[in-house]
């Protein structure tokens, strides 16, 4: 067993600009979802995956509306225009998760009177019956 010796990952030939495009796409989702984030505080910090889910919906989104809308005509995502589209569309994807958490936290709370304190029981599960 030589030691030292480490060996290139193999890939299929051809698969090298798909691999790079695809780190590419992760890259710029990334950094969609961070300035995303950086506009729309949350009251809960959100994890990596979270944040590059958020910012390839909208790296997919933004250049897509505004070849719609705006340019009737194919537009790279590398473009700046199309860099604030796809921030402002993670931006509204934000806000709708922000909304839909304020409207689960008021369906809670408005089962409790002000001074109440939030109580979870744990009900021990029974064993299964056959």
């Amino acid at each position: 067993m030589p030691t030292g010796d480490v060996s290139p990952l193999k890939m299929a030939p051809g698969s090298e600009p798909w691999v790079a495009v695809l780190l590419m796409w992760l890259g710029y989702s990334l950094a969609v979802g961070l300035a995303a984030r950086a506009v729309v505080p949350l009251p809960r910090p959100l994890g990596t995956f979270a944040t590059v889910l958020i910012g390839l919906v909208g790296v997919t989104m933004g250049p897509l509306a505004l070849e719609w809308g705006y340019f009737r005509q194919t537009i790279s995502p590398l473009r700046p225009e199309a860099f604030v589209a796809a921030v402002a569309v993670s931006v509204l994807v934000l806000l709708a998760y922000r909304f839909s958490m304020v409207l689960g936290r008021q369906e809670t709370t408005s089962r409790r009177s002000p001074g109440e304190k939030t109580v979870t029981e744990r009900v021990p599960s029974s064993p299964p019956q056959c």
